[in-house]
């Protein structure tokens, strides 16, 4: 009878819908859980001298904020690649601008609710100034008031901005060096984790009673280290979210093994056909294959900073470009005829373009016909 009352209660576990669909899995938690991700494996340093912080990678990018000598800075690691400039997490004392219709104040007006999924903060009070970060449905942001018109300026956590070597005073090279090698790990295990995810909400949503089938310790590792030390806020915040909703599911399939008095093995529910669970042995050696990366639908034609074309490309059409850190040529970008896109507002931002990508006689790189521009996550 214990049994029996412990499956019903795994099954209600799960008709809830414990684990997450693929599509809930990158929802932002919420506000407390934002402020625990917020360190991360971001290395502390301080301002060497006295100097700025900009919005993008360059000395033509937009001021962000002015930090004095000996200002803490965190440090998240080199600028995509930029040698002479760090990306570090956006500073209290920086600021972005919100637009009143998509957030909802929160504890009298302190903090703001992120109400339109995919909202853009902005460097400045206008819709023509340049996106610095885009914020996901429910995330909070602190007020920075007084307002201008209709734009709030904020605090976002998860925003980054850049400054440039020379005004840092790093710490030893070894622990920019271990943060490097965690973030790489973690990025590895991000991979993994989420193909071992999906073959088990595979099996569940196919069988509930599976679960106990499975052995969940290896995914919730994998997802502890990844909360811990990637790079990025919104991983580590849908890696917890993830976490967390498999913590519950463990836990229940737990109490089913310990009511039945003996082990269950995968053996004693087959997996549905064609999936294979993760094995213990591959997450701790990393053999394990990470997932096919998107299909042609996600995937972006090109990425890198956008960047003003120069004179000398004027002939092909183009006013805008895509370069690597180094700023090398990547491709020319052209705007395709009612796409709403503006790519002067992704000036000096690391982004990621779809659109058709094409060869024109005598152009320097593929020119891309741009639908759709993002930020990489």
């Amino acid at each position: 009878m214990r049994l029996a009352l412990v499956s019903i209660s795994i099954l209600t576990v799960f008709s809830a819908s414990t684990l997450l669909s693929a599509a809930d899995a990158g929802a932002t938690p919420g506000a407390n859980d934002a402020a625990t991700l917020a360190a991360g494996s971001a290395v502390s340093a301080t301002m060497a001298s006295k100097g700025n912080v900009r919005y993008g990678p360059s000395l033509n990018a937009k001021v962000a904020c002015m930090l004095e000598a000996g200002a803490p800075v965190e440090i998240i690691g080199t600028a995509h690649g930029v040698a002479d400039w760090y990306t570090i997490r956006f500073p209290r004392e920086g600021r972005a601008w919100i637009h009143d219709k998509v957030v909802e104040p929160i504890d009298g007006g302190k903090r703001w609710r992120v109400k339109v999924d995919k909202s853009r903060a902005r460097d400045d009070s206008t819709l023509k100034s340049q996106i610095v970060a885009e914020l996901q449905l429910g995330e909070v942001i602190e007020d920075k008031g007084p307002a201008i018109g209709q734009w709030h300026p904020v605090y976002i956590p998860n925003a980054v901005a850049y400054v440039k070597k020379s005004l840092l005073k790093l710490p030893d090279s070894t622990a920019l060096e271990q943060q490097s090698g965690r973030a790489s790990d973690a990025e590895r295990l991000w991979q993994i984790a989420q193909g071992s995810y999906a073959d088990g909400l595979k099996k569940v949503q196919a069988d509930a009673h599976a679960a106990v089938a499975i052995d969940w310790k290896p995914l919730l590792a994998q997802l502890d280290q990844v909360v811990n030390d990637h790079a990025s806020v919104d991983v580590r915040m849908s890696a917890k979210r993830i976490r967390d909703s498999v913590a519950k599911v463990a836990t229940a399939a737990d109490q089913v093994v310990a009511a039945s008095g003996k082990p269950v093995t995968k053996e004693a529910l087959p997996l549905p056909p064609g999936l294979e669970l993760p094995k213990p042995a591959d997450v701790a050696t990393g053999t394990a294959a990470a997932p096919e990366k998107l299909a042609a639908s996600g995937a972006f034609a090109a990425q890198g900073f956008v960047n003003q074309a120069p004179d000398n490309l004027a002939a092909f059409g183009v006013t805008q470009v895509l370069v690597d850190g180094s700023g090398n040529l990547v491709a020319l970008l052209k705007e395709k005829a009612g796409a709403s896109v503006q790519l002067s507002e992704f000036y000096w931002r690391w982004v990621g373009v779809r659109g058709e990508r094409s060869a024109v006689d005598g152009a320097p790189a593929p020119v891309i016909t741009v639908e759709d521009v993002a930020l990489p996550r």
